[in-house]
């Protein structure tokens, strides 16, 4: 008997969250670039000609099963993180819109990524969300 077979490795179990990932992986590999954030939700990036194909796998893989387009929503992102809502009549301090004050402004945006459409999908059946965005260009 060897020193290690008493000792059960523990092995760890993938959050929902991390599952779900897994699943969105295996059914559109390579298709989606994951973006970044704070929420606790899954946000990913589809080209605008991989669009319909992508958001028919998000409906019909049976561990994904999105339903449900919730929300659809149009981004302009031409001041984002350069600039702040002027909201200083309404507030004595301002409304802060993702800006460190202080911090060196961001530089211009990548060309051709001024907009994007984002959307907001719902598995009713398993009780997950996802938001993928595609961006447009200018």
């Amino acid at each position: 008997m060897s020193a290690d077979s008493g000792i059960t490795a523990a092995v760890a179990t993938p959050t929902r969250l991390e599952a779900l990932a897994q699943a969105i992986s295996s059914a559109l590999p390579g298709k989606l670039t994951s973006v970044a954030n704070t929420t606790g939700e899954l946000t990913y990036e589809v080209a605008a000609d991989e669009l319909l194909a992508t958001a028919a796998v998000l409906r019909d893989a049976p561990d994904l099963k999105f339903e449900m387009c919730m929300d659809v929503c149009g981004v302009d992102y031409l001041q984002h993180g350069r600039d702040e809502w002027n909201t200083q009549s309404a507030t004595s301090s301002g409304f802060s819109r993702g800006v460190e004050r202080g911090a060196p402004r961001v530089g211009e945006l990548a060309p051709g990524r001024r907009f994007a459409v984002v959307y907001h999908l719902l598995s009713i059946s398993l009780n997950q969300r996802l938001r993928f965005a595609r961006v447009l260009r200018r």
